[in-house]
Parts: structure tokens; C-alpha cells; sequence
């Protein structure tokens, strides 16, 4: 038998909201089972979501072996998140 979690528990371990979690399901790229009304995702699924979700690196982070910043290349004052 699968190890089935909610909606509400699946937005939780994924950190997003009811509106992202539903424009996932309606986009296809989150299965959910409804048994009656309630939504349900099991836990494979959830693994399965997590691991085909695009790998970005955060612009100034640091390398994790070198411990040096990656942010030589920004200006003083530069928004990073609109890069």
C-alpha cells in the first residue's frame, strides 16, 4: 500500500502554497489522488516532484570547498534577485 500524505502535509514538506500546489497538480506535474473530496499525494510522488525541479545556484553563494564567495563579478549595490 502507498504512503499517501495531504494536500495540506505535501505543501508543507514542499514549502509552498495552496495556489502553487494546485498550479502544479493542474499543470501535471504533481499527481494527486482524491479518495471523496480529499487530495492526497503519495510520498513517491513527492520524491518524484522534488528531484525533476530545476537545480539553480544562488548568485554570491559560497563554494562549499573553498569556503570563497562567488560574487566578484557583481557591483556594490546590484539586486540579486532580479539578475
Amino acid at each position: 500500500m502507498a504512503n499517501l500524505v495531504t494536500a495540506k502535509q505535501a505543501r508543507t514538506r514542499l514549502g509552498v502554497g495552496r495556489s502553487t500546489f494546485y498550479k502544479e497538480r493542474n499543470a501535471g506535474r504533481l499527481a494527486v489522488i482524491y479518495i471523496g473530496r480529499r487530495a492526497y499525494v503519495e510520498e513517491k510522488e513527492l520524491e518524484r516532484y522534488v528531484a525533476s525541479l530545476p537545480r539553480y545556484r544562488r548568485v554570491g553563494a559560497k563554494d562549499i570547498q573553498t569556503g570563497k564567495s562567488d560574487n566578484k563579478n557583481l557591483r556594490a549595490g546590484q539586486d540579486h534577485a532580479r539578475s
